[in-house]
């Protein structure tokens, strides 16, 4: 970690969650009633917690969805993930404008790092695709085990798989 970060440097606390803020400015296509997961890594040197919202960024920043979850351990990377349902308020069943806002205010003055972002239309998060400027579709993951290169004999042993099923 920490090789291909964004570093957010608040010289000066602020009095509100939406004055200090990361800002998605790209635009994001989301359609109603479509369940989204957002993840990343997160690091800071103060511990946090704070919204994420995807608001209107073209006329009156209208609030779409609130993320609350976000939750840092000091000086350690955190895996964030949530999944939500977006709701476009009654606007157009795709809103084209959406903006994603991690809202750092009233937080004190933290360095925060920030890696791995993706915003994918799934039920659970995936394993991180690094991009440039195009979305990438992803093809199934696959484990592989060579059980002839793992055990002693290359046969003798015990494969055991701990998992967490996923809730659709």
């Amino acid at each position: 970690f920490g090789g291909k970060s964004m570093k957010i440097v608040v010289t000066n606390a602020a009095d509100s969650a939406n004055k200090v803020r990361l800002l998605n400015n790209n635009k994001l296509g989301l359609v109603n009633g479509t369940s989204y997961t957002l993840s990343f890594d997160i690091k800071s040197d103060e511990a946090l917690t704070f919204p994420v919202r995807f608001v209107e960024a073209n006329d009156d920043y209208t609030t779409y969805n609130t993320l609350t979850g976000v939750t840092t351990v000091v000086d350690t990377w955190v895996r964030y993930s949530e999944t939500f349902t977006f709701n476009s308020q009654g606007s157009p069943t795709t809103v084209d404008d959406a903006e994603m806002n991690l809202q750092l205010g009233n937080q004190g003055t933290p360095t925060v790092f920030i890696e791995s972002l993706q915003l994918e239309p799934a039920a659970y998060p995936s394993s991180f695709i690094p991009t440039t400027t195009a979305a990438l579709t992803r093809n199934g993951e696959t484990l592989t085990y060579l059980v002839d290169k793992n055990f002693v004999g290359g046969t003798d042993g015990t494969i055991a798989l701990v998992y967490r099923p996923i809730m659709l």
